[in-house]
C-alpha cells in the first residue's frame, strides 16, 4: 500500500511551504495562549492571500468556490498552516497537530542544544531522551490518526468515530507533551510570552494552559462515548446535559 502523496500533492505542499516562509515572519507566528486582534488580523490577511491563489478552500468543488481538489489537499493546507504557526479556526485536526508538532520539534532542538552556561544538553540525560522518544511516538500516532480521518473523508466514508479517536488521542498527547516539557524545563517553564528568560517564547507555558483547559472540559467524555457507542456498539451512556 502506497501512503505517499501524489506528485501533484507534493508539489502543492512544497509551494505552500515556500509561500509560508515568505509571508509569515517569526514575529508574526502564533504563540500558544496568546490571543490578540493583531494576530487575528494577520491570519485574515494570510487567508486572503491563500484565497487569491485558490488555496484557501482547495478541497471544495469549484462550483462552490473551491479549488476542485480533495480532502487530502485541504489536509495538507491545514497541517502546513499549523506547522507555520498561522492563526486558524478549527481544532484538534491537522492544523492543531501541526502547531503542536512544530513546538515539539522546536523543544527537541532546544533539548539537543548546549545549555546557556555551556553545560551538557539536557537531551544527554537518559530520562529526557526516553521521554522525547515516547512523545515522538505519540506525535507520529496522532499524525497517522489525523490522516486516516482525512482519507476516510476523501473516499466518502463516515468519519465520526475516526474523528473522535483523533480528537481524544490529540487532546491527551498534547497534555502529555506539555507536562513532560514543563518537568524538563523546571521553573523556567512557568514564564509567559514576553519574559526575556522564557524558553521557546513562552510557548510551553501557553500550551500547558491550553491543555489544562481541554482536560477540564467534558468533551473527552463525549468522544469516549462516541467511540464506545458508534465504534464498538456499546450502549450510549452520554449524560443528558451533553446531548
Amino acid at each position: 500500500m502506497d501512503f505517499d502523496f501524489t506528485p501533484e500533492q507534493s508539489q502543492f505542499r512544497d509551494e505552500l511551504r515556500e509561500f509560508l516562509r515568505a509571508e509569515v515572519p517569526v514575529e508574526k507566528q502564533e504563540v500558544f495562549g496568546q490571543w490578540s486582534e493583531d494576530q487575528c488580523q494577520f491570519g485574515r490577511e494570510i487567508n486572503r492571500k491563500l484565497a487569491a491563489r485558490n488555496w484557501l478552500a482547495i478541497g471544495l468543488p469549484e462550483e462552490y468556490g473551491g479549488g476542485g481538489k480533495r480532502a487530502i489537499e485541504q489536509g495538507i493546507l491545514a497541517e502546513e498552516l499549523g506547522y507555520g504557526r498561522v492563526s486558524q479556526t478549527g481544532f484538534m485536526g491537522l492544523g492543531q497537530y501541526g502547531s503542536v508538532r512544530r513546538l515539539f520539534d522546536d523543544f527537541t532542538d532546544f533539548c539537543n542544544d548546549s545549555a546557556p552556561d555551556g553545560g551538557q544538553p539536557v537531551a544527554e540525560h537518559p530520562l529526557v531522551r526516553h521521554q522525547l522518544a515516547q512523545r515522538r511516538l505519540g506525535m507520529e500516532t496522532w499524525k497517522l490518526l489525523c490522516w486516516r480521518a482525512v482519507w476516510l473523508q476523501s473516499v466518502g466514508s463516515k468519519t465520526d468515530v475516526a474523528a473522535s479517536i483523533t480528537f481524544l488521542h490529540g487532546t491527551e498527547e498534547q497534555t502529555r507533551f506539555a507536562e513532560m516539557a514543563m518537568e524538563v524545563l523546571g521553573p523556567y517553564s512557568t514564564l509567559r510570552h514576553g519574559s526575556s528568560q522564557a524558553p521557546l517564547l513562552g510557548n510551553i507555558e501557553g500550551l500547558h494552559r491550553e491543555a489544562m483547559n481541554l482536560q477540564g472540559a467534558e468533551t473527552t467524555v463525549m468522544h469516549r462515548n462516541i467511540i464506545a457507542h458508534l465504534g464498538l456498539g456499546m450502549p450510549d451512556k452520554t449524560p443528558e446535559h451533553e446531548l
